[in-house]
């Protein structure tokens, strides 16, 4: 194993071949660095990073199931010009736009987030009143 112990500087890496770090490195990344290296040296993602990169995937997976459903409702009506299934597609549309609002509170673009909320809130809505109505 190497002697090179790599402190945290700026934005680039550097090598330290001492034991102990230097004093103006970012604290959160030093304390981590023994944790987030595999045998390889190369850096994975442990603790928080890899909890919020699991929680983007889990939301990118759940808007592409809600995507591809509203898709294929949208496709059916408009093929065989049966409306019957619209308010499941409203409401699969709502769901899609509250993952895609919470992706952007991740992604900490709140004025999109809230304006993906609000059309959220408004299609369900719809959807609940055509529920009720139909």
């Amino acid at each position: 194993m190497s002697d090179k112990i790599p402190t945290f500087k700026g934005n680039g890496l550097t090598e330290n071949r001492g034991m102990s770090y230097k004093s103006n490195c970012n604290t959160e990344l030093v304390s981590n660095w023994t944790n987030r290296h595999d045998f390889t040296g190369q850096v994975v993602a442990y603790g928080r990073d890899r909890k919020r990169e699991e929680e983007v995937i889990l939301l990118k997976v759940l808007h592409n199931i809600f995507s591809i459903i509203v898709l294929v409702i949208a496709a059916y009506s408009l093929i065989y010009q049966n409306f019957e299934f619209q308010h499941y597609m409203m409401f699969f549309l709502a769901l899609t736009m509250l993952i895609m609002g919470l992706k952007e509170f991740k992604e900490e673009r709140k004025l999109a987030g809230w304006t993906y909320i609000g059309v959220f809130i408004f299609v369900l809505l719809v959807s609940i009143q055509g529920f009720l109505l139909g």
